[in-house]
């Protein structure tokens, strides 16, 4: 899967990143490069949740056996 994330930083203090990450489904604020990755994360697995609200999984056609 292809994800594209745009970053903008917007301010440095207290030796971390201050800025905002634009993702197709909106503008996400991060105040230090642990909330970036937290959105980024966030942002992939709600995608990937989407992609199989309408696929049964490998696990799940077992089941029915």
């Amino acid at each position: 899967m292809e994800y594209t994330f745009k970053i903008t930083i917007s301010a440095c203090a207290h030796h971390t990143w201050q800025g905002v990450l634009q993702t197709e489904t909106g503008s996400h604020p991060f105040m230090n490069e642990l909330e970036l990755l937290d959105a980024i994360s966030n942002q992939m697995y709600l995608e990937d949740m989407e992609v199989f609200s309408w696929e049964k999984l490998p696990w799940e056609e077992k089941a029915k056996v």
